[in-house]
């Protein structure tokens, strides 16, 4: 038994491949600083993050667009839930019992998951507004799931100064992933970039735009695998051919983890696996830094 909810639909006739599912939970303090962790059910991939004011929360929440947001029951008549219009009109809200945030409660979830310690063994134990967000959503997928979540196996703290912060208006007016007049995918530049053959890599194409790099070293290393792969068409090739046969791997783990796998699910994830290996030798050509990163993790 389970209870299906916008925020954790693992299903895949019911998801958009190249997009992710985000479930948001949201925290504030009294100074307007909010803590925002974020969770795709489907893939395992948890973050977690602080920012402050009202409008660098609405930039993020424009880059997430979650499906589902977990708040708390003392926000239900609040101004801040007011100044949040437009991201939850017509969005699916979930009030929680203020205990859930409590910090205290969070750090015995987030070290009971993931067996460690503290909080700061994952590298998030100063966000004292971002562990409550993410506690909360521990707890609420024990409340709904009924089962473990083996496929989270790590969060990831981040900041918002990692990444060029783009406010909603700028980015609907830039077209970066939806068009101004219909919204939609095609016409806007992911549409105009994005011809990766997974769903992974859809998605991952998407979160690159989402969230611009202002590193130099990590934007030149980007550009390095980038411009390999184009001044080598033959190896890019062999390469596409690979990836084209590979499945959504992230999500199939996803459902497969937490007991939702079909057959069809596991036959597709037998025939994926299959083309790692030969696409790991393939990428052993590289010398580019990002994609020596990319092969050591498969």
């Amino acid at each position: 038994v389970r209870v299906i909810t916008p925020g954790l639909v693992l299903e895949s006739d019911t998801l958009t491949p190249k997009e992710n599912n985000y479930l948001v939970s949201l925290h504030c303090s009294k100074e307007d600083r909010w803590g925002l962790s974020c969770l795709d059910v489907t893939t395992g991939e948890f973050r977690v993050t602080e920012v402050s004011g009202i409008e660098s929360l609405l930039g993020e929440m424009a880059c997430l667009y979650p499906r589902e947001i977990l708040l708390s029951a003392t926000l239900r008549d609040s101004r801040n839930l007011r100044d949040l219009h437009p991201f939850t009109d017509g969005k699916s809200l979930t009030f929680l019992e203020e205990w859930v945030y409590d910090e205290d409660y969070a750090r015995r979830r987030i070290t009971g998951h993931f067996g460690v310690a503290s909080p700061e063994a994952l590298g998030c134990g100063g966000m004292r507004l971002g562990l409550p967000a993410a506690g909360a959503i521990l707890h609420y997928l024990e409340e709904t799931q009924k089962r473990t979540v083996g496929h989270i196996t790590g969060i990831s703290a981040y900041t918002t100064a990692e990444h060029l912060v783009l406010d909603e208006a700028t980015r609907r007016n830039l077209e970066l992933t939806a068009t101004l007049s219909e919204n939609r995918k095609r016409g806007a530049l992911l549409g105009l970039l994005d011809r990766t053959v997974t769903a992974m890599g859809g998605r991952k194409l998407r979160q690159w735009i989402n969230y611009p790099l202002v590193n130099i070293d990590k934007i030149k290393a980007r550009q390095d695998a980038i411009q390999e792969l184009v001044e080598d068409p033959g190896w890019r090739s062999e390469i596409t051919s690979l990836l084209s046969g590979i499945q959504d791997l992230e999500r199939l783990n996803g459902r497969i983890s937490m007991a939702g796998g079909s057959a069809k699910d596991l036959a597709a994830l037998r025939t994926s696996l299959r083309r790692l290996p030969p696409l790991r030798e393939i990428l052993t050509r590289t010398n580019a830094q990002l994609l020596q990163e990319t092969l050591a993790g498969i």
